[in-house]
């Protein structure tokens, strides 16, 4: 026992301290018809495998979107709810609410049965082994939005106990970003046909939010950046936060109308500010790589939405980084540079890859066979990528989110399908662990571990094969 725990040790020490790659660089082995192995860029144009771009894992970045049971103040969900157990729950909570008469209560109550519900529809979206356990997720949703659009009507009517109204108007705003958030994440894992609804729903929850401040602070900035403020506060996480919140920032002012877009210009120089500060605190050596990480990190595998979430990252970090009224170490400001054009020469290269890929399509259609070969080939490729993106995300988080247990979470079976591949390439073989490979995501050295738990040793991905 003792000397295989060395032999563990050793292995995570060695695991370590070699220099991190992008998975796109190791998700590329692929048989050729006649058996040999063959890289898949030798099989790809040139063209195309320069064009698809590094997955990055950032562990701040994952620290900032998971949202957990602990986020929601309720119980783990450990099992799939079945359908008596569904309505047995939801008629004791309305029997609940039915003689609850105080009226601060039954908000409580109310709020936390939607947080419960939508604990639920997590859980059942990211263990979903058929469409049918999605479409059910789907209603526990609805459930959900109908007991939060109760609560936003009285909290706006009750005068009693000011203070306690107070903090149950910041706690149904908090829950309307959470909410959105995991519907963000929904997105990732639902098929095309379901993500036209979740969509649908997510912005139905900036719409909340915007109600909510509508409803409780009319068109007051110091107070909706105050009221803000708060609400932000009520969720922990990374140093790099500010830049999530500025990004939830962005996607709100879209529901105003462009002429009351300005009602949210305060706390968005609040948190830009914040933002600009918990930079110049970091690690110089460390910060822009962090940076960079963090807004490379996308889990979707909607090539529009990676783009759209890639441009408005770079627009926060392009309006921080001209802003000369906001005091900037010189250092940062630099490193803010950076950072923005490379992730602008991301984008350049995204949209080419959409435009390509659009463009085989066409040709595929017409009947262009080799057209056809190289986009099931290049959507192998990505499908690949991703997925092991997702099995580093998966050993990550135990240690960086402590309600997390790995051991509860069971990916999707079927729910976001692989792409099709092509006929004439026999699938790649389960590749040994080979212990001169380097691991599989650029991984930040020190991981964000309040109880200081020991990161796993990444699992090494094949080895790049350039035998022809």
């Amino acid at each position: 026992m003792l000397k295989k725990l060395t032999l563990l040790t050793l292995a995570l020490i060695l695991s370590l301290s070699v220099a991190p790659v992008s998975l796109a660089q190791n998700a590329n082995i692929t048989v050729s018809s006649d058996g040999e192995d063959m890289p898949v860029e030798e099989v790809l144009e040139p063209a195309l495998s320069n064009l698809i771009e590094d997955e990055i894992v950032s562990e701040d970045a994952i620290l900032d979107t998971e949202v957990t049971a602990s986020d929601l103040e309720v119980d783990e969900i450990t099992k799939m709810p079945s359908g008596i157990g569904n309505w047995w729950g939801g008629f004791k909570q309305k029997m609940s609410i039915a003689f609850t008469f105080n009226p601060i209560k039954k908000a409580e109550k109310q709020l936390h049965y939607a947080d419960e519900r939508m604990a639920r529809a997590q859980y059942m979206v990211e263990n979903a082994k058929n469409s049918k356990t999605v479409e059910k997720a789907q209603k526990m949703i609805e459930q959900s939005e109908n007991y939060v659009d109760r609560v936003r009507e009285k909290l706006a009517t009750i005068k009693t106990e000011p203070a306690k109204i107070e903090k149950l108007k910041d706690k149904y705003l908090h829950q309307a970003q959470l909410h959105h958030q995991i519907l963000e994440k929904m997105e990732n894992r639902v098929p095309e046909d379901v993500l036209i609804k979740i969509k649908e729903k997510r912005e139905a929850y900036l719409e909340r939010f915007k109600q909510g401040l509508e409803k409780f602070d009319g068109e007051n900035k110091e107070k909706i950046a105050e009221r803000m403020e708060r609400v932000f506060e009520m969720k922990k996480g990374s140093d790099l936060k500010p830049l999530k919140d500025l990004e939830f920032i962005e996607q709100l002012k879209e529901k105003y109308p462009e002429e009351k877009q300005a009602i949210l210009n305060r706390v968005k120089v609040l948190h830009q500010k914040l933002l600009a500060k918990k930079l110049g605190k970091m690690d110089p050596k460390e910060r822009q790589q962090k940076l960079e990480n963090y807004v490379k990190h996308t889990e979707t595998q909607n090539e529009e939405k990676h783009h759209d979430l890639l441009e408005r990252r770079h627009m926060i970090m392009n309006q921080l980084t001209n802003r000369k009224d906001i005091e900037i170490d010189p250092t940062v400001r630099k490193q803010l540079q950076n950072v923005k054009e490379r992730t602008q020469k991301q984008i350049q290269n995204n949209k080419k890859l959409i435009i390509k890929k659009e463009a085989l399509e066409t040709q595929a259609n017409n009947g262009n066979e080799k057209s056809k070969n190289q986009l099931e080939l290049l959507q192998q490729r990505q499908f690949e990528v991703r997925e092991l993106k997702q099995e580093q995300i998966r050993e990550i988080k135990p240690h960086i989110l402590p309600a997390y247990d790995e051991t509860k979470f069971k990916p999707g079976v079927g729910i976001i399908k692989p792409e099709p591949k092509r006929p004439t390439v026999k699938e790649a073989p389960k590749v040994q662990a080979n212990n001169k490979t380097k691991p599989q995501a650029q991984i930040n050295k020190k991981p964000v571990n309040k109880k200081k738990n020991v990161v796993p040793a990444k699992k090494p991905l094949p080895a790049k094969n350039t035998k022809k």
